[in-house]
């Protein structure tokens, strides 16, 4: 198949809307069903409709949905003036007012392009001199600043072209983009988040089972998060930092540092640069939370750890230049919608590459990046838009596969002379039911074997053929 295989990718669990619309957290372990019949009732659809946006389900609520020609966000002009932007877009006011974009970045003085170029040309001149090869910088206020900046433009170009339509309606003909609002109760929810603290940043070594998904539309992060953790547990440490220690750490007052890998195109002089940087994103620790006490957004299947949630905060930080201790709601609303694949590259480095789900070479291309049954790579998988929307209008719900969703690929299975992808659905439920194996999957680790009970905790074997079909590509950062 020709052409690229991104797209911006966004579905919110649909347990955490559950338990924000029920005011209370919910056993779910109790609940026949796995909750579905719960889950109908407060969000007012069955859950096998509630897993494709066709059926203008809330769980896309803010998520920029590409149905047309345009699969992934539009490139945004690095001379484009944010400022100027918001004033010329009609619908700039409607979406600030719906919380579905922050006007964070419009608060600042705004980023001299004239001194971002005098500074890049200058390190430039620098590395030449030296006779270096420039590698990745790391960025100061202003490359943080226009970063934040061209995100915006980017998420505001996306969402003000769409086509508006309210939660529980069906979208049509998937002929064109479009943005399904969040129902009056999840707005006036979100519209004053509360703060508190949860727990400790790591109480268990991160595992690709800790990263659970929460309110947000953000699978993509999530899901590269699970990846990254799996292959490379501990970049998640040494990528991140405490300031203030003096003998025990204070969970009240210690802040955290998180290295975020990007590339900035910045203007120079009459052409363009992209210029890798590393941003040290600062970030207080207080998380939001719900009037029962509980997580909003992403959390740790370990209880009384942080660390997800806590990078979550501080890529919804970066990416809409919100207040680093108390972020809002419109700013953690930039993560609705995004590429899988990039996240991995945010988090881990490296540049970020893509694959056709139903190429030829799959289950080679994913085999290459395994080391026995185990992924060595962080790789991430994502479906199709809607069942519409693809090439064989596959059923979403009659498979538990959700549409417009991203997944972690954690590695393979082969048995019976049948070859299955090893998924991890970032919610940490909901396995796919269509063509799987159960039973127990063996990983090598370098203290022996460790066995996972499939299906379970979100993660399931999907027979090749099927992944092929449902899936629209996969991809990581090398």
């Amino acid at each position: 198949m020709s052409g690229d295989s991104r797209r911006i990718i966004g579905a919110a669990n649909p347990r955490a809307l559950a338990e924000l619309r029920a005011g209370r957290q919910i056993d779910w372990s109790a609940e026949e069903d796995g909750g579905a019949k719960l889950i109908a009732q407060l969000l007012d659809m069955p859950l096998s409709h509630i897993v494709d946006p066709k059926h203008g389900s809330p769980i896309y609520a803010g998520v920029p949905l590409h149905f047309s020609a345009s699969r992934f966000q539009s490139a945004v002009d690095p001379t484009t003036d944010l400022r100027r932007l918001f004033e010329t877009t009609p619908r700039a006011t409607e979406l600030l007012q719906h919380d579905l974009i922050s006007d964070a970045a419009l608060k600042g003085e705004g980023t001299s392009l004239h001194q971002l170029s005098a500074q890049t040309a200058d390190t430039m001149s620098e590395a030449l001199r030296k006779v270096s090869t420039a590698g990745a910088q790391v960025a100061g206020d202003i490359q943080t600043q226009r970063a934040s900046e061209l995100s915006t433009a980017s998420r505001l170009t996306d969402l003000a072209s769409a086509t508006f339509v309210e939660a529980g309606t069906k979208l049509g003909r998937l002929d064109r983009d479009y943005l399904i609002l969040p129902p009056s109760w999840l707005q006036q929810l979100l519209s004053d988040l509360d703060f508190g603290m949860h727990g400790e940043f790591f109480v268990d070594g991160p595992t690709a089972t800790s990263p659970v998904q929460g309110a947000l539309g953000d699978c993509w992060l999530i899901a590269a998060m699970a990846s990254v953790a799996w292959t490379h547990s501990q970049l998640i440490s040494e990528r991140t930092r405490r300031e203030n220690l003096v003998g025990a750490v204070d969970p009240g007052n210690a802040d955290l540092y998180f290295e975020l890998t990007d590339v900035l195109t910045i203007p120079v002089l009459f052409f363009t640069i992209t210029i890798p940087f590393v941003f040290q994103q600062w970030i207080g620790e207080r998380l939001p939370q719900s009037t029962g006490g509980g997580a909003i957004y992403a959390r740790s299947s370990v209880p009384g750890e942080n660390w997800p949630a806590e990078i979550e905060k501080a890529v919804a930080v970066w990416r809409s230049g919100g207040n680093a201790d108390y972020p809002r709601s419109s700013d953690y609303a930039h993560l609705n919608g995004g590429d899988p694949a990039w996240a991995v590259h945010v988090l881990k480095g490296g540049q970020p590459w893509y694959h056709w789900a139903d190429a030829d070479d799959t289950w080679s291309t994913i085999r290459s990046h395994c080391s026995g049954q185990r992924t060595s790579d962080p790789l991430v998988a994502w479906t199709w838009g809607s069942s519409d929307d693809s090439p064989n209008k596959v059923d979403y719900g009659g498979a538990n596969i959700v549409a417009n969703h991203a997944y972690s690929i954690l590695g393979t299975w082969e048995t019976n002379n049948r070859q299955y992808v090893v998924l991890r659905n970032p919610w940490g439920w909901y396995e796919a039911t269509l063509n799987t194996h159960a039973g127990t999957w063996s990983t090598p680790e370098s203290w022996g074997n460790a066995n996972q009970v499939l299906p379970g905790s979100g993660i399931f074997a999907l027979e090749i053929h099927t992944f092929r079909e449902y899936y629209m590509g996969f991809g990581g950062a090398s």
